[in-house]
C-alpha cells in the first residue's frame, strides 16, 4: 500500500508535465491495474494518447483500439510516460501497465498534439536508424531526438502516420539513457509479452555500447549507430545494461 501511495504521488508529479491542456483532451484510467492490466478510455477522434505509470521505474505502455474491435497498430511502451499519435479516426484509447505487479495508471488524450501531452518539438536530430529491415517491419525508418523545457525526448516512426514520443528529464537521460520498445499489438490483459517488438534506445552520455539479456538468459552486446541503438529483443521481460553501469534496467 505504501508503495501505491508513493507512486500517486509520482503520478501527479509528472502530470505537471503531461497534462497540458489540448483541443479534445479527456483523462480515463486513473486506478490501480493489476499485473499487465489494461483500461480503456471512450471511442473518439482521436490524435495523441498518453499513458503515464506509477514511477519513472515502472513502465506504461499507450496505444489503441478501432471500433471494430481490432487492436490499431502497436503499443509503445516507456518509463513512466509514454505516447503514441495517431492519423485520427473514431479510436478507443488504451492504457497499459507493463508489470507483473498492480500500480497506478492514468490515460490523457488529446485532440491536437499541442503543448507537452505529446510533444513535437523540432528534431534536434534525425538518425537513420542500424537495424532497417527490423525497424522498417515495426515502425519506419527514422528516430528523432529533441528538448522540450529540459527534457530529452525520443521520437519514433510508427507506420505512415503515427509516432510513439517518451520523454525524460535531460539530466537523467543524459546519465541513465533513455529506452522505449514499440510492443506488437496482441495483448491480452493479465499476460506478459508473447512476442518482441523493437527496441529503441538513447544511450547515455559517456557509451554507446550496451548488453541485451533475455529472460532466457541469453545475453548479446548491442552498440548505437548515429546515437541511437535499434534491436530487437526476444519475447518476453528483458534488461538493457549498459557499458560501465553495473545497473541493469528492465525493458518497458
Amino acid at each position: 500500500m505504501f508503495r501505491c501511495l508513493a507512486a500517486i504521488g509520482v503520478v501527479m508529479t509528472v502530470l505537471a508535465f503531461a497534462a497540458v491542456p489540448g483541443a479534445d483532451a479527456a483523462t480515463y484510467c486513473g486506478t490501480l491495474q493489476g499485473p499487465y492490466g489494461t483500461c480503456q478510455g471512450s471511442y473518439e477522434s482521436l490524435n495523441a494518447n498518453v499513458a503515464v505509470a506509477g514511477s519513472s521505474t515502472f513502465a506504461a505502455c499507450a496505444g489503441a483500439r478501432a471500433t471494430n474491435g481490432v487492436f490499431y497498430g502497436q503499443y509503445f511502451c516507456a518509463s513512466n510516460y509514454a505516447c503514441h499519435t495517431y492519423g485520427g479516426g473514431t479510436l478507443a484509447p488504451m492504457a497499459h501497465s507493463h508489470e507483473n505487479f498492480s500500480q497506478f495508471v492514468f490515460g490523457r488524450t488529446n485532440g491536437n498534439t499541442a503543448g507537452l501531452d505529446c510533444p513535437r518539438g523540432g528534431p534536434v536530430s534525425a538518425r537513420s536508424v542500424a537495424s532497417k529491415t527490423a525497424f522498417r517491419r515495426a515502425a519506419g525508418s527514422i528516430v528523432r531526438t529533441f528538448r522540450v523545457e529540459g527534457q530529452l525526448c525520443l521520437n519514433v516512426a510508427d507506420g505512415a502516420t503515427g509516432f510513439g514520443v517518451t520523454c525524460r528529464d535531460a539530466d537523467d537521460a543524459r546519465d541513465d539513457g533513455l529506452v522505449p520498445v514499440l510492443r506488437p499489438a496482441r495483448r491480452v490483459t493479465g499476460e506478459a509479452d508473447t512476442e518482441s517488438g523493437v527496441l529503441v534506445a538513447s544511450p547515455p552520455a559517456d557509451t554507446n555500447r550496451a548488453t541485451l539479456r533475455n529472460a532466457d538468459g541469453e545475453s548479446r552486446p548491442v552498440s548505437a549507430r548515429d546515437g541511437v541503438i535499434v534491436t530487437t529483443p526476444a519475447a518476453g521481460d528483458s534488461t538493457l545494461r549498459w557499458e560501465g553501469d553495473a545497473s541493469r534496467q528492465s525493458l518497458p
